[in-house]
């Protein structure tokens, strides 16, 4: 008997653009060979569509790709470039601008016959910093550049050459933002951040505060856009609840309508009273957008044995107010805090996807594990993982982020379970 099953299609026209997203070229080149009607819609996709199935190219791969042209072959190409009007580049590390309008310049001319592309796109983050803001600038003036995703980076003795960049954010027209600055700096003054909110563009959808404190000030702005769709903070030098509360309040963030995405993480020099999110939660009641909420800021632990303070609400009952938030879908904790994000997803079968960070912080940006290395702290983690994954039933997705030597320990001890 053959259990061979075919896929239909009519059912592979219907999911293709799953298949094809977010893949690599030799993957598409693969997929490109099940028929002729899938070889002509990923070469159309690859020509004149390539960020809808999140496709980017990697510039010196593109000009290799280029150079072994043959003119003879090229209806077979999957990349018809010479019909492409935008490109889409995508790579991990930072061009200075000069070199990046030189290996373009090479594109266009491995080209040939004098074609001008409309526009390049750029994906990856380009790094702001001293003169780099205006050299980025001279590029994008003649319309040819966009460069989509931007990190400002300054210390004290690049405050002037930030402003102006800030004072020219308009022209870069960015979708996202990342701030950040020396160790040794205390941050940028408000008032220049507050210039990338009203010259950020009508693009602009993302700012991430990296390793850089946020302004309350800009915080409540930055809540009050009705373009601003994620936004990650870093906030509580002083009493975390009540500034977070506050921030909530005067931005009326339950009115806000475009808010997607909130993330909130404790300050670069560390936080004070961060231990109960319940009276700031409450005043999300009537948001309606946001899906994902990110209380790493939060150190939530819970208190075993007799408490006599009945009218302390702390623990996982600190979370409830999330219970009233069904568009709530993806919940973000510090790691110190997951029994008690545990015990609140096993009561909200909303929650589809909890993500675990460790967010001790560095001057580099990384997260470490220093503090989970003995024995005993492995074990209270495995304790409360293995309770969880028996007890839990509408949970679909835990994902650890920055907890590599924790994950490792407890795979270990998983599987000896086992």
């Amino acid at each position: 008997m053959n259990n061979e099953k075919k896929l239909n299609f009519l059912i592979y026209n219907d999911i293709e653009k799953l298949l094809v997203s977010n893949c690599s070229f030799q993957r598409l080149l693969e997929l490109s060979l099940i028929c002729k009607s899938s070889f002509r819609s990923i070469q159309n996709y690859l020509t004149h569509h390539p960020n809808k199935i999140k496709f980017f190219l990697k510039i010196f791969n593109f000009l290799f790709y280029l150079n072994n042209n043959n003119d003879q072959n090229y209806k077979y190409k999957l990349i018809q470039f010479k019909e492409s009007q935008n490109l889409f580049f995508k790579d991990n590390f930072d061009y200075c601008p000069s070199q990046l309008k030189l290996n373009l310049d090479s594109i266009t001319a491995a080209i040939g016959n004098g074609y001008q592309y409309k526009k390049f796109y750029f994906e990856q983050y380009i790094t702001i910093i001293k003169d780099c803001g205006r050299a980025y600038r001279d590029l994008i003036s003649d319309g040819v550049f966009q460069f989509n995703k931007i990190m400002l980076y300054w210390d004290a003795k690049e405050e002037y050459q930030v402003q102006q960049v800030l004072d020219n954010l308009s022209l870069f027209n960015p979708r996202k933002i990342r701030i950040t600055t020396s160790p040794s700096i205390t941050g940028l003054h408000p008032n220049y951040l507050n210039t990338i909110l009203t010259k950020g563009g009508g693009s602009l959808q993302t700012i991430q505060f990296c390793f850089h404190n946020t302004p309350i000030e800009f915080a409540t702005l930055a809540l009050k856009s009705t373009t601003i769709k994620s936004l990650t903070l870093r906030l509580g030098e002083n009493d975390t609840s009540i500034t977070l509360s506050n921030i909530f309040l005067d931005s009326k963030i339950s009115q806000n309508r475009s808010i997607k995405k909130l993330i909130l993480r404790e300050c670069v020099w560390g936080s004070s009273n961060n231990y109960n999110p319940y009276s700031s939660l409450q005043i999300l009641y009537g948001n309606s957008t946001l899906t994902q909420l990110g209380l790493e800021i939060f150190k939530i632990k819970e208190k075993h044995g007799n408490n006599n303070n009945h009218f302390i609400i702390g623990g996982y009952k600190s979370l409830s107010p999330l219970l009233d938030l069904p568009n709530i879908k993806i919940l973000r904790c510090d790691l110190k805090s997951i029994e008690s994000f545990f015990i609140h997803c096993n009561h909200n079968s909303n929650i589809q996807k909890l993500y675990i960070l460790n967010c001790q912080l560095d001057p580099n940006n990384k997260d470490t594990t220093t503090e989970c290395s003995n024995k005993c702290k492995y074990f209270k983690y495995f304790k409360y993982f293995v309770r969880f994954l028996k007890e839990n039933k509408s949970l679909k997705c835990i994902k650890m982020t920055s907890c590599y030597g924790i994950y490792k320990k407890l795979k270990e001890l998983l599987m000896q379970k086992i």
